[in-house]
């Protein structure tokens, strides 16, 4: 078993995590610290259910829907910060990006997950 820190999946959603910190630095003060803070947390949060489902074969589906959950919040969080242009138009088109990748990996890695082993 490759170390999640290894998986590509982790690694864009390391890129992305950095994004957002990036991003939290030019929100206005209203929103940096509140709105900010919970999507650098809910990140996180993505970050750890990675590494969780990676070393748990037997909870990896669950895991992996809960990452989706928070996965699904976070997307949220970011389109709400476009519509309310807390985000530069720029820096939301990487987000975007790099936020479609990791949700298309992910659904793979779930339905890879629910096969039975041959």
């Amino acid at each position: 078993m490759a170390l999640a820190q290894d998986l590509q999946i982790y690694k864009q959603m390391y890129a992305l995590l950095n994004l957002i910190l990036d991003a939290r630095e030019h929100f206005p003060k209203s929103f940096k610290y509140a709105f900010g803070e919970r999507m650098m947390m809910v990140a996180l949060e993505c970050c750890e259910l990675i590494q969780a489902a990676n070393m748990s074969k037997a909870r990896r589906v669950s895991l992996l829907e809960e990452f989706s959950i928070k996965f699904g919040s976070l997307q949220l969080m970011i389109r709400l910060c476009r519509d309310r242009r807390i985000i530069d138009e720029g820096k939301f088109c990487d987000i975007l990006s790099l936020a479609g990748e990791i949700g298309a990996q992910a659904t793979g890695w779930r339905k890879s997950a629910r096969q039975p082993e041959s």
